[in-house]
């Protein structure tokens, strides 16, 4: 559960490749894929913001953060490869 005191931004319109334009300072966007994940209830004192876009977390325009756990990782080793190269080089 997300902390009760920060606003929870709704990005609806941003399209998942326009991520440097959406960007505010101090929030983290996370992508919608991510609602439920158990992580989020660890993430505290920082505004989140849900959007559909390309990685699963974006802290600045050129830092992200993908989520793969070890059993998915396990299972589908190349999972993680085929995520990085849906990035691409928007976060270099």
């Amino acid at each position: 559960q997300l902390q009760k005191d920060a606003p929870v931004l709704d990005l609806k319109d941003i399209n998942e490749r326009d991520h440097h334009v959406m960007l505010q300072p101090h929030v983290l966007y996370v992508s919608t894929k991510q609602r439920g994940n158990n992580v989020l209830q660890y993430i505290r004192n920082v505004p989140c913001g849900f959007s559909k876009m390309v990685p699963d977390y974006i802290m600045s325009g050129t830092t992200c953060a993908l989520f793969l756990s070890i059993k998915y990782h396990q299972l589908y080793p190349n999972y993680i490869h085929r995520r990085l190269g849906e990035l691409g080089k928007d976060f270099t």
